[in-house]
């Protein structure tokens, strides 16, 4: 898949990702600073069309940091795409005994 080029202060301008982020200014969300955040909420609450754009826009890499450090996906979330990812669920801070929802 070929990466969108991007600048360092890029805003998040996707209207069509507000079932993400519902709950904050998504106009003000910036692709780069807010990464780990839009990468999550799009992997929880994103639909097919959304998570195609979210890989065009993200390296795996990027998204394979998220699903292995991020505290705010599910474990249902997080054990799908460390199978798709091919991350060790024992690398998954989600899938741990220490994470509770």
């Amino acid at each position: 898949m070929k990466k969108k080029v991007i600048s360092i202060s890029t805003p998040f301008q996707f209207a069509s990702f507000n079932n993400c982020f519902w709950d904050v200014d998504a106009s003000k969300l910036d692709i780069i600073k807010d990464k780990n955040f839009i990468i999550a909420r799009v992997l929880e609450y994103g639909v097919m069309e959304q998570i195609k754009e979210l890989r065009t826009i993200y390296s795996d890499d990027e998204i394979r940091y998220v699903v292995k450090n991020s505290r705010n996906i599910s474990k249902r979330v997080a054990t799908f795409w460390s199978t798709i990812l091919d991350i060790p669920t024992e690398e998954v801070y989600a899938c741990s005994q220490r994470y509770s929802p």
